[in-house]
């Protein structure tokens, strides 16, 4: 599973969200980024900001709860 289908909206940048993951990037790599910084990080594509993935996403990703994908 991508961090793609985990991500919700929101910016990027800043010292909120310092960790950058590629769209594609697997989930088991944002639950690293995240976990290591302690910050929600952003989901980027060809150097646009998609939305942000944090340890709530992350967590109902692996409890297997359904996540409603909010339009970007």
């Amino acid at each position: 599973m991508t961090v793609r289908t985990a991500m919700r909206p929101g910016g990027c940048g800043g010292q909120e969200h310092p960790g950058a993951l590629a769209a594609d990037a697997v989930v088991a790599e944002a639950i690293k980024v995240v976990s290591q910084s302690g910050k929600p990080a952003c989901v980027v594509e060809n150097g646009r900001c998609l939305g942000v993935v944090d340890q709530a996403r992350l967590l109902d990703v692996v409890a297997g709860a359904e996540l409603h994908q909010e339009a970007v």
